[in-house]
């Protein structure tokens, strides 16, 4: 069984919240997202559960880290240690894409589809072979100056558009 995977939902956990963020560029995407949206959908949002077990438990999908789901996890900081009863545990929030095996598992980040954070702009993702339990991880270009038309077009902050050039 092949599954492809994508984990990133900080933003909408504090969207949902009602919160705010310091940065001005991530505090515009909140704005924007409140003019667009409605009370059903931001509901909708703060309903998503912090934790997500899937196939009979084998998988765990966490954003940040398994007991903190706003700390970054690196795939260098990827570890045994990471992986609870699954023996595979998909995280996010660095927009790092990474993958590491060990006996007990594998921990996996599947990058970002729209703002990848290790200076490659394509859209990552990741394909989980259950079975084999072999992850292979994917880039697929896509129209990056459309986006960024279309984040100007939102009013949202020019580094918001440049980030997306630059994978950063």
């Amino acid at each position: 069984m092949r599954v492809g995977l994508l984990a990133d939902v900080h933003h909408d956990r504090v969207l949902a919240a009602g919160a705010t963020f310091e940065s001005a560029a991530a505090g515009a995407g909140l704005d924007h997202a409140r003019a667009v949206l409605n009370r059903s959908h931001v509901e909708w949002l703060g309903a998503l559960p912090a934790t997500l077990r899937a196939f009979d438990g084998r998988v765990r999908v966490v954003h940040g880290h398994p007991d903190d789901p706003d700390r970054y996890v690196y795939p260098d900081l990827f570890s045994a240690a990471l992986l609870g009863e699954e023996r595979v545990l998909v995280t996010g929030h660095t927009h790092v894409q990474g993958v590491r095996r060990f006996p007990e598992g594998v921990v996996v980040n599947p990058g970002s589809v729209g703002q990848p954070r290790d200076g490659d702009p394509r859209a990552a993702y990741a394909v989980l072979d259950l079975d084999r339990e072999r992850v292979d991880l994917r880039r697929v270009t896509y129209d990056v100056d459309r986006v960024r038309r279309d984040v100007r077009r939102a009013g949202l902050p020019e580094s918001v558009a440049g980030r997306l050039e630059r994978g950063r």
